[in-house]
């Protein structure tokens, strides 16, 4: 296809030339076995294909699944959701934050807030989320110690629900001026 261009150089082009489908499918050729966060932003029956044929295999059966939701798979969701109120440690471990909720959908939020306080391995992993979408550094409670950290995140969160936009400055949620 691109003689003489290495993979993401390939990509590159591919995705200068408005093509993301092409180079999503470019680079999986040309590394089997790569696993590219966010490939289910990019909808094309190609890439559900090969979403698919991932599922197959149980090493990558979580990722593939979670990227299915993203495609708007509302079986791939609701199974992703029913593994992280579960607690499957290894899918959530490995999920990124638009996985854990459910693309971005703050419903989700109340679940994780209580999530803080169950047990030391599940806050290491929800402070991410929280850091991630808002912001919050979590080490900031170990520090003050003036509240629990479900308590930081959900008076932030009740103060600023339906008024947070996504700010590429600050790479998270930011409450918008009213």
């Amino acid at each position: 296809m691109f003689e003489g261009l290495e993979p993401a150089d390939a990509c590159r082009k591919l995705l200068l030339e408005k093509k993301p489908a092409e180079a999503v499918l470019a680079q999986v050729r040309a590394v089997p076995g790569v696993y590219l966060a966010g490939v289910g932003r990019v909808k094309d029956g190609r890439i559900r294909a090969w979403l698919e044929k991932l599922r197959r295999n149980r090493e990558d059966y979580a990722s593939a699944t979670g990227q299915l939701m993203l495609m708007g798979d509302a079986d791939a969701r609701r199974e992703t959701w029913a593994v992280m109120t579960t607690g499957r440690y290894r899918w959530v471990d490995n999920a990124d934050v638009e996985v854990m909720t459910l693309d971005y959908d703050f419903a989700t939020i109340p679940f994780w807030i209580s999530e803080l306080e169950s047990n030391c391995c599940r806050f290491v992993v929800v402070a991410q989320i929280f850091e991630d979408l808002f912001g919050i550094d979590l080490d900031d409670f170990r520090v003050t110690m003036r509240s629990t950290p479900s308590e930081i995140v959900a008076e932030f969160f009740e103060r600023h629900r339906g008024h947070l936009v996504g700010s590429r400055m600050a790479g998270h949620f930011v409450p918008a001026a009213r």
